[in-house]
């Protein structure tokens, strides 16, 4: 995923994209443009990981 998708989908308010991290489920909490990581919560687990932004995954499902 590019940096710039992955900030879109933390600031929107009405969607919940389906987003995953090694074929896992992950919640995007923020994005650091310095280092182009995204702090993300496994929904599985409820673990919190920073990750590179390029290995996460957009569905383009929303999350019921």
């Amino acid at each position: 995923m590019l940096f710039n998708r992955a900030n879109e989908i933390l600031k929107q308010k009405h969607e919940n994209i389906e987003v995953l991290h090694n074929g896992n489920q992950v919640w995007i909490e923020d994005v650091n443009s310095l280092n182009d990581t995204a702090q993300v919560r496994v929904l599985e687990n409820n673990q919190g990981i920073v990750v590179p932004v390029n290995e996460l995954n957009e569905t383009g499902r929303e999350l019921k």
